[in-house]
C-alpha cells in the first residue's frame, strides 16, 4: 500500500483548522472580539503559511530532480537517532506543561494545547522518517 505523503500533509493541516475552529465555537466567550482572535490566530497561520511554502518549494525540487533521473535519496537513521526522537516526543511536551510551575503559575488549556500539538507533529515527524508509530 503507497501513502500518498501530500494527501496525509493536506488531511492533517485540515484537522488542525477544524479543530481550531471546534475551540473557538466551544470557548468563543474568552475571546473578546474577532479582532482578538485574529492577533492570537496571527502566529499560527504565519507558521502554516510558512510550513505550506517551504513544503511546496521542497516538493518541486525533488520532482524536477525525479524527472532529470539525479534523485539520490540517502537517509539513515539508526536506531540511536530513533531513541533520540522518542525521547525528545515525550520530553518536549512535558517541559511545556511543567514550565509555568516555575514561574508560579499554573498550567492552562493553552499549554495543554500546545503540549497535544507538539506531541502529535513529532509522532507525525516519526511516522514520515520512520513509516512507523
Amino acid at each position: 500500500m503507497k501513502i500518498d505523503f501530500a494527501k496525509l500533509t493536506f488531511f492533517f493541516i485540515w484537522i488542525i483548522v477544524a479543530l481550531t475552529t471546534l475551540f473557538f465555537i466551544f470557548y468563543r466567550d474568552l475571546f473578546l472580539s474577532v479582532g482578538q482572535l485574529i492577533l492570537t490566530l496571527t502566529p499560527s497561520i504565519i507558521f502554516f503559511v510558512g510550513m505550506i511554502l517551504f513544503y511546496s518549494r521542497d516538493h518541486k525540487r525533488v520532482v524536477r530532480s525525479k524527472e532529470k533521473e539525479e534523485f539520490h535519496f540517502s537517509r539513515d537513521f539508526n536506531w540511536q537517532m530513533a531513541t533520540i526522537h522518542d525521547f525528545l516526543t515525550y520530553l518536549i511536551p512535558l517541559v511545556i506543561l511543567i514550565l509555568p510551575y516555575f514561574f508560579g503559575a499554573q498550567t492552562t488549556l493553552k499549554e495543554i494545547t500546545a503540549a497535544i500539538i507538539t506531541y502529535l507533529t513529532l509522532i507525525y515527524l516519526k511516522f514520515l522518517y520512520w513509516r512507523e508509530l
